[in-house]
């Protein structure tokens, strides 16, 4: 595709994008200066939160196949993903809509003022410093969920990898799936760190191809580690039987 073409598209998009950014949130930044009792759960929050997901999505006028859709969950799960790209994140977001959700976000990625505050109050910041820390997160995860109407939704990884391979699992999920008793639904997101890679300026066009798993069941006999396991031989199947 023509490079000016390719330039012209991405400063279109990010033109679009920092106009509903700013549209959308106006009222996220309200609502996470309120009380905890009155964040979580709040229309007005995920209603603005899913408009900007989705307008990320549009501008980027990729083609998009999406697989598996009756198995985005009505009732709360725990939906994780493989992680490629920054655009993982209002991809991931789009398909679970207005639905209340909360985040694991890592630290470092809470570093710019106005998104780090918004990240903050509305999610659960995952310190990876140390173990005492990082169960601390699961814990907060697993309180703010407890008894609520609220999907989790994070990228087990633990980080954005480009090389086309799904790599090793943290345990959280597990965790929490098996605290909650909440299923886990996992998401395959193909191309997305050709399209948009860490570092990236220019949107690259590619097509995104999205797989949405059955949900997996924490059970009797399962560790962390066996279940963990069980959902990365999941992704592990997607990358070696769907690959664009």
């Amino acid at each position: 595709m023509n490079s000016f073409f390719i330039l012209c598209r991405t400063l279109f998009g990010y033109f679009i994008v920092g106009i509903m950014g700013v549209i959308c949130f106006i009222p996220c930044i309200f609502v996470a200066c309120l009380p905890e009792k009155y964040r979580f759960d709040n229309r007005l929050y995920y209603g603005a939160v899913a408009l900007f997901f989705r307008v990320i999505v549009w501008a980027t006028f990729l083609p998009i196949k999406i697989e598996g859709k009756e198995n985005i969950p009505v009732e709360p799960a725990i939906i994780i993903a493989n992680h490629q790209s920054a655009f993982d994140i209002p991809m991931l977001g789009s398909l679970v809509g207005t639905m209340p959700h909360i985040w694991l976000f890592l630290k470092k990625y809470t570093k710019y003022p106005i998104f780090g505050f918004v990240a903050r109050r509305m999610n659960v910041v995952v310190d990876s410093s140390g173990l005492r820390k990082l169960v601390g997160s699961i814990e907060q995860a697993g309180r703010l969920i407890q008894g609520q109407h609220r999907h989790v939704l994070l990228f087990p990884e633990g980080g954005r990898h480009i090389d086309g391979s799904v790599h090793r699992f943290f345990y959280g999920f597990a965790i929490l799936a098996h605290e909650s008793k909440r299923p886990v639904v996992p998401v395959m997101m193909f191309n997305l760190g050709k399209i948009y890679p860490p570092g990236a300026f220019l949107l690259r066009p590619h097509p995104v191809k999205i797989i949405i798993g059955k949900p997996f069941l924490f059970e009797d006999n399962d560790t962390y580690e066996t279940f963990s396991n069980r959902v990365h031989a999941w992704f592990i199947k997607q990358v070696e039987t769907n690959s664009l």
